[in-house]
């Protein structure tokens, strides 16, 4: 009788405590772990006839040989363990993988081509290769060490999540699906978001952004791009913007009027002369210290809470129309 040769000792015996329920008929509600032969050997048969979830997370696992034998397997969850390798040539059904926080050097995803959730964040990879994972619908890849990410194949990504790698750019022509972007800490120069007009979220935080292109997304609801090299932020088309962050820029002027909805603005340390508030009657947060501003017209603001504008050039401020606010700093 053929058997799985599996030499970390952690993974053999979890393989053995979902395998169990199986040898024995198991059909009610599992409840339990059930340890009568958690060393036992298994068979090929028994793996390759296996096509539900191996869910290994926080198990001290440093080796996952023997996950080639399940070759029906669709959801692997190995997160918070101790790999370096990880070997699924052989697990052509694979729907969602989930490895993140361990030590992978590498990962080859070249035979997965069912993938349509990956979780790879925190590891040591350097080189992602996606091209054959067309129906990756998430991503989330954050934390390693990637110069470079190919989404050109990746026409169904509707949330993706690169933040803290060492990307110099990032090319989402293809990615018209694309609902949410996180990719701060990175070292990204330009974005162009002309051809995600899907995308609600955006955050693009502590990069090197100089050019920032927003004019087709119509239906962006929050953004925050602070930390970066940004002195013009056309926000002319983004009439649902609920959510704005964009402190620590060179921002010479803000016209907030096509932004009806906005509710809240950090616009610290830029070089604001102009902020154009008259028409977000629903701000409540405004934070614009450390600005250029002569002057700050709050008049219409009449939802306000908070208010931060000091260190600026304000030679004075109404708030008597502000009857909400219960936070003013202003020194």
């Amino acid at each position: 009788m053929d058997t799985v040769h599996i030499p970390d000792i952690n993974f053999k015996r979890y393989l053995n405590s979902i395998l169990e329920k199986i040898r024995l008929g198991y059909r009610g509600n599992y409840k339990g772990v059930l340890f009568s032969s958690i060393d036992s050997e298994i068979t090929i048969s028994e793996a390759r006839s296996f096509s539900g979830t191996i869910d290994c997370r926080s198990m001290g696992i440093r080796d996952l040989t023997g996950i080639e034998a399940f070759t029906s397997v669709s959801k692997l969850i190995c997160s918070h363990n101790q790999l370096v390798s990880l070997d699924l040539r052989f697990n052509k059904f694979l729907q969602v993988l989930e490895c993140y926080n361990n030590n992978l050097l590498s990962i080859d995803l070249s035979k997965n081509v069912d993938l349509t959730y990956l979780d790879c964040g925190g590891n040591e990879l350097s080189v992602l290769d996606l091209t054959s994972n067309r129906k990756l619908n998430f991503l989330r890849c954050g934390n390693n060490k990637i110069n470079n990410l190919n989404l050109l194949n990746n026409n169904c990504l509707q949330f993706l999540h690169c933040e803290n790698n060492t990307l110099t750019s990032l090319n989402l022509i293809s990615n018209s699906e694309l609902i949410v972007l996180r990719c701060g800490f990175n070292q990204i120069k330009e974005l162009d978001l002309s051809a995600n007009t899907k995308i609600i979220e955006i955050n693009c935080y502590r990069n090197q952004l100089n050019i920032l292109i927003l004019s087709d997304n119509l239906d962006l609801v929050k953004l925050e791009c602070s930390n970066n090299l940004i002195d013009t932020l056309d926000l002319s088309n983004n009439g649902n913007l609920i959510r704005l962050k964009c402190a620590n820029n060179s921002i010479l002027e803000l016209d907030l009027s096509h932004c009806p909805e906005l509710t809240y603005l950090e616009c610290y340390n830029n070089k604001l002369h102009l902020l154009q508030l008259n028409n977000n009657l629903n701000l409540v947060y405004l934070d614009c210290y450390n600005n250029q501003l002569t002057s700050l017209d709050v008049s219409y603001n009449k939802s306000l809470v908070k208010l931060k504008c000091g260190l600026n050039k304000l030679e004075s401020l109404d708030v008597s129309f502000n009857s909400k606010l219960t936070s003013l700093n202003y020194s």
